[in-house]
């Protein structure tokens, strides 16, 4: 029988060696390099590089190097925006993943440059990777998601939200979500294809189910800001609300949202069912997961 556990334990164990090794040696001052291991090793789920080295997996890959690369890469910037996004003039958070965010145990300068350090540095590990047409495959894919066009883009919005008043209600929480959180997810899934070698079908596939997991993401924070314990979530809930943004459950109630969310959950899993069935299983019981999480 598949062990999910095991296997996603096995992914996140191989992902946090790799990356000691990786920012045990930051060419920084010491107090910077260490602030930053604060935030990347301050407990992560490690969903994005799972998602990378599941698909290259499931794509058959051979050069592992290469995914594991992107998976570092790709957790970097997601571990950067999380600083800032914490940050005073951003989302204002005190916690992140039950730990003081990085401005407050240091200070907002700090946290900025960690911040800054970390995204740069992704883009010189997607660099070092061969063939130069892969690498210039990834870094061209991932700038575009974690860009103006993707997971920055999606922060202004959410943060400005004025800037969507054309749009319906529902449209605007898809476009933020699309943007700012699901730009990351997917390209994370897209990352694993492209590491592989893989085909434009199964780039599509992976881009299908980055999206459907990224709406689910979106919609289980939103029950889970509602609902959720904050011993489990590690931040405040109900902040969202306090702050005045509109969410799935503000539209549709709790009841509508964990139906949409299930819908997203099985949308993910079609998406894969071009791939044989032995060798999907992680990916779709990493999307109940992503459904199921409480924190």
């Amino acid at each position: 029988m598949f062990d999910f556990e095991d296997q996603f334990r096995k992914y996140r164990e191989a992902f946090d060696n790799e990356s000691r090794d990786r920012l045990g040696q930051l060419a920084a001052p010491e107090k910077l390099a260490e602030a930053v291991r604060y935030s990347f090793f301050s407990g992560g789920k490690r969903v994005r590089p799972a998602l990378t080295v599941a698909f290259f997996d499931l794509c058959e890959g051979k050069n592992r190097e290469t995914a594991h690369k992107a998976a570092l890469a790709l957790e970097m910037i997601h571990s950067y925006s999380l600083i800032h996004d914490d940050l005073p003039g951003m989302d204002n958070d005190d916690y992140r993943r039950g730990r003081l965010t990085l401005h407050k145990r240091d200070n907002p300068a700090t946290a900025i440059l960690a911040g800054d350090g970390l995204l740069t540095f992704s883009f010189e590990i997607l660099a070092e990777i061969t063939p130069a047409k892969t690498a210039l495959q990834l870094i061209t894919a991932v700038s575009q998601s974690a860009g103006f066009g993707g997971m920055v883009g999606g922060q202004f919005l959410d943060m400005f939200p004025e800037n969507l008043e054309n749009l319906a209600p529902e449209k605007r929480i898809e476009t933020v979500q699309t943007l700012k959180t699901g730009a990351l997810l997917t390209i994370s899934c897209v990352a694993g294809v492209i590491s592989a070698g893989g085909s434009v079908s199964e780039e599509n596939s992976a881009k299908i189910y980055g999206e459907k997991i990224g709406r689910a993401f979106q919609i289980q924070d939103d029950l889970l800001d509602v609902i959720g314990n904050p011993e489990d979530t590690g931040k405040a809930v109900g902040k969202d609300s306090a702050q005045g943004k509109i969410t799935y459950i503000d539209l549709f109630g709790v009841t509508e949202t964990q139906k949409k969310l299930s819908e997203e959950i099985s949308g993910a899993k079609n998406a894969l069912e071009n791939f044989p069935p032995e060798k999907r299983i992680f990916l779709e019981k990493l999307a109940d997961y992503i459904g199921e999480r409480t924190g």
